[in-house]
């Protein structure tokens, strides 16, 4: 699961701020946000990240990591096939798992 912190208690001071958490914004297993964050339509925080308080999650965006830092940014509703990078390679490499939007 993953969790929403709106409070922050640092020695004794406690807090609350608001969270916001747009339309089709996902987060997925244990990722966290703190405080003041807003998660923008479509975007995306992946496993065992942290959106630290007051962060802005762009929309159609997808954000990794402690604390969590932007991947890449997407188009909605863009059809996303495999990349070519790896046409001609020998056949015992594996093919690369890049991605190019059309």
């Amino acid at each position: 699961c993953a969790a929403i912190i709106a409070h922050l208690n640092t020695r004794g001071n406690f807090e609350l701020a608001g969270i916001v958490v747009e339309s089709h914004a996902t987060l997925r297993t244990r990722s966290r946000i703190q405080m003041g964050v807003h998660m923008e339509a479509g975007s995306m925080l992946l496993e065992k990240s942290l959106a630290m308080t007051g962060e802005i999650i762009e929309s159609d965006s997808v954000w990794q990591g402690a604390p969590a830092a932007k991947l890449f940014s997407y188009q909605p509703n863009a059809t996303i096939l495999p990349s070519t990078s790896y046409m001609g390679a020998d056949d015992d490499e594996l093919p690369s798992r890049n991605y190019e939007m059309v």
